[in-house]
């Protein structure tokens, strides 16, 4: 059942961009917003509609981890949205991603990837009571981040 609803939402949101400018306009002045706990960027649409609300909303802090960098047709609209200067985005990888992802990215590792490096996420390892209290991801412009698998 939540599967189901998960993917009606999903489902929702893609098709229906006045969602997100709605949401993004009803957060409070200054929020933080990660963009997708389960999920990622599957059109140009959907990048372009995050895009579009987060330039009206230049106070909010976004930050989200994509895969979706490896689809070379939705690379041109994660570069723009990865280039506003409320958004960060990470190329998320793992070990069973063989591709490099882009030298000018942030790359958010899953551990046991032997190509990660960078700061270890201190909320899953108990040092940080949680993103905002660390803020690496969301207010950091560069270095990489490694997770635990989850």
């Amino acid at each position: 059942m939540a599967q189901e609803r998960y993917e009606r939402n999903l489902e929702l949101i893609t098709q229906q961009p006045r969602i997100i400018h709605q949401a993004a306009l009803a957060l409070p002045e200054g929020a933080w917003l990660r963009i997708h706990t389960s999920g990622d960027y599957h059109t140009k649409k959907y990048i372009q509609t995050w895009t579009a609300a987060l330039h009206k909303r230049p106070d909010i802090h976004a930050w989200s981890y994509t895969r979706s960098w490896r689809i070379k047709k939705l690379r041109d609209p994660l570069e723009e949205l990865r280039h506003l200067p409320n958004m960060q985005l990470f190329a998320s990888t793992d070990p069973t991603i063989n591709d490099t992802p882009p030298t000018d990215w942030r790359i958010a590792y899953i551990n046991g990837d032997p190509r990660a490096q960078g700061y270890t996420c201190p909320e899953q390892t108990g040092n940080k009571a949680d993103c905002k209290d660390c803020s690496y991801c969301i207010l950091g412009k560069k270095g990489d981040v490694t997770f635990r698998r989850h």
